[in-house]
């Protein structure tokens, strides 16, 4: 939403027809459209989901007229084989889609989307298809780097929110007090990393809904992602599995200790060079890798330098 709210700016845009694919994202319908309206109240809005998967359906799509077409270039052929028509009378904007947008286009192909040998050979011909596919503008929380599916990039604004989803998350978290924010994913809950590092008040978004403080879950029927967090509460750390949200913790928060578990599921999921492209990404905004890439060294690394900062933190609070 950050990238969607920045473009509808930016362009002064009067109209929006914005289809979603839902399957994939984690943007709600209707969160979206309260947002919107809240947001960008004179904006007139028409909006529909579509399946990612069904190319007639967004060939369909992207043959009505627009001045500006926004979307994730990579994501289907049918998006960046359309580029050279749209561009004829449109200008196109790449909604970026988190970290793997700084990617190289071959590291992503290595890291994610290639799973088998006969995968890389046709991402290699994808590759040429992008890099003429280029779109005019994207709007990043990455700038001033920029993806290789762009020719121009410009930041984006603060996280958008709901207005009452802002107030009762705010209050959930003057009430709560969390301490840490984990990230979770792939074969590692939220409760597995907090058993593992001896956190006690944490906060953690849940990818099938709702926000998990200290075991306990919250706005269950809700999607919350961790830069909605991040806007509304400074953690004394983050910790948690690869993902966009531990780069974003410390793009929104200047010097926030962010430390990154590695896991061999992320690998199955992903690919096999994931782990070692995305440590390597990372490390550039700051965030902090155990040595080992073994689970309980990692943990136990972890548990120290968590250690560590509470200590400094004590002797700190002494000193005042």
């Amino acid at each position: 939403m950050q990238e969607l709210v920045t473009c509808v700016r930016h362009f002064g845009v009067s109209q929006l027809r914005l289809n979603l694919f839902v399957a994939q994202g984690q943007i709600v319908p209707n969160e979206a459209r309260q947002i919107l309206t809240e947001i960008c109240p004179s904006v007139a809005l028409d909006l529909s989901i579509f399946d990612i998967d069904d190319h007639a359906a967004i060939r369909t799509l992207l043959a009505e007229e627009a001045d500006i077409v926004a979307l994730p270039i990579y994501r289907s052929s049918a998006f960046y084989r359309a580029v050279p028509q749209l561009r004829r009378a449109s200008t196109i904007v790449h909604l970026t889609d988190g970290l793997g947008d700084q990617f190289s286009m071959w590291e992503l192909q290595r890291a994610v989307l290639a799973k088998s040998r006969v995968k890389l050979i046709k991402g290699i011909t994808v590759m040429s298809l992008l890099r003429f596919c280029r779109v005019d503008i994207e709007f990043s929380q990455f700038y001033p780097r920029i993806s290789p599916y762009a020719k121009r990039s410009l930041p984006v604004g603060p996280f958008p929110m709901a207005k009452a989803k802002q107030s009762f998350l705010t209050s959930l978290f003057d009430q709560q007090q969390p301490d840490t924010l984990i990230i979770e994913g792939f074969d590692l809950t939220a409760e597995r990393i907090a058993d593992e590092t001896g956190i006690e008040r944490y906060i953690a978004t849940k990818r099938s809904g709702g926000l998990n403080v200290s075991g306990q879950t919250y706005l269950a029927n809700q999607v919350v992602c961790a830069e909605e967090v991040l806007e509304l509460m400074r953690p004394t750390a983050v910790i948690g599995c690869p993902s966009t949200s531990l780069v974003a913790a410390r793009l929104v928060h200047e010097g926030l200790p962010v430390m990154c578990i590695t896991t061999p599921e992320a690998t199955k999921v992903r690919g096999l060079r994931f782990n070692q492209i995305y440590r390597r990404h990372a490390r550039h905004y700051g965030v902090t890798f155990a040595k080992s890439e073994v689970i309980d060294q990692q943990f136990a690394e972890m548990r120290r330098w968590l250690e560590q900062r509470r200590l400094v933190a004590a002797d700190d609070r002494g000193g005042r």
